[in-house]
């Protein structure tokens, strides 16, 4: 058997500083699961109309939550959950929150 390919990162954007990104538009998060069996997934950041919505509260797709914020299946539904960094660069989450790491390897979400 072949060594499985590396995860491939798109990001068109910068989800945690919300650079790269027009006026009204948000830098997003998301996966791209493989295309294939046995294939890689995609990771990636593109940007999207802006949401509202922040944390905790309820969504759908993750540009209904605010900048700084994506949408994270948890286990009282899909809530908007503030981005962070797992190795504690950038801000560090609100109090009473961790970071605790998501399926994106770059990004953990504040819970």
């Amino acid at each position: 058997p072949t060594a499985r390919p590396a995860p491939q990162r798109a990001y068109e954007c910068e989800p945690l500083r919300q650079t790269g990104c027009a006026v009204n538009q948000g830098c997003y998060v998301y996966v791209d699961p493989p295309a294939e069996r046995c294939g890689v997934e995609t990771y990636r950041a593109r940007c999207f109309r802006e949401g509202a919505r922040t944390q905790g509260q309820f969504c759908a797709g993750g540009s209904e939550c605010a900048l700084g914020f994506s949408c994270f299946i948890t286990g009282a539904m899909n809530r908007c959950l503030r981005l962070c960094r797992l190795d504690g660069s950038g801000a560090p989450c609100e109090r009473g929150l961790v970071c605790q790491p998501t399926d994106l390897p770059d990004f953990g979400a504040c819970n």
